[in-house]
């Protein structure tokens, strides 16, 4: 499979393939479910829906092109409708904040990197992570590193509309699931679909955010990187020590 970052792609394989965070909480599907993906990434939870149901109907929405390419391959020759939009509480056009080396953290709506923030994403990286090199990781440390991948986003302009269009433009339709990760945008996802919509939807997946939003959409993410950090370092040095 393939994947703009292999770190964070990993990450996303134990959260969906091993820790079955989906559907290991869900009742068990129809024998041909009909699942919408909404923040479908690069394809790995329709992968898991396909292990299991392998005649499953999926419809995945991404937004960020560069993510929505590779989602293409990884899924060509499935029984998956890709769409490159993302999802929202109306139909028009937004701007989507692109972090190239963390595109699963790509978003609607960005935080800023204020000082109180990576405070307060530094307490919570010290309260989850107590492997032995957590500890080597100072704030000012940390601060340099989150800085590092989240400070400078890409900013794209991106189609979005409601769920509720989509269904209406399928009437014969009826959702066995919808999963929703799409990165503190939830709850506008959630609010375009209308009433008379909502019948059709038999089971709902959707991520949530920890606390102040800061632990489900950074720290892991933050880990990982981290450690890619730690090892590029290791070879910079060894490069100019033989130099």
């Amino acid at each position: 499979m393939l994947a703009p970052s292999p770190a964070e792609a990993h990450y996303i394989y134990q959260e969906i393939f091993e820790e079955d965070c989906y559907l290991g909480s869900l009742d068990p599907l129809p024998e041909k479910p009909v699942v919408l993906d909404v923040g479908a990434n690069i394809g790995l939870f329709a992968w898991r829906v396909l292990r299991t149901y392998p005649q499953a109907r999926i419809f995945c929405f991404e937004p960020a092109p560069p993510t929505f390419e590779i989602l293409k391959k990884n899924l060509q020759g499935q029984s998956v409708e890709m769409f490159l939009e993302g999802v929202a509480d109306f139909d028009g056009e937004g701007e989507l904040s692109y972090y190239p080396l963390v595109p699963g953290n790509s978003t609607l709506h960005p935080r800023q990197l204020d000082s109180e923030l990576m405070d307060k994403m530094f307490v919570a990286f010290r309260a989850v992570e107590s492997r032995w090199w957590a500890r080597l990781i100072g704030r000012p440390l940390f601060r340099a590193l989150v800085r590092k991948v989240w400070d400078r986003p890409q900013h794209m302009n991106i189609s979005i509309r409601r769920l509720s269009t989509f269904l209406a433009e399928r009437p014969e339709l009826d959702v066995d699931l919808l999963k929703v990760d799409v990165e503190r945008a939830e709850w506008q996802v959630l609010c375009g679909i209308e009433g008379s919509h909502w019948p059709r939807i038999q089971q709902l997946a959707i991520e949530g955010i920890l606390g102040s939003g800061l632990v489900g959409c950074f720290l892991l993410n933050f880990v990982v990187m981290f450690v890619l950090w730690l090892v590029l370092y290791v070879l910079n040095f060894l490069v100019r020590s033989i130099m």
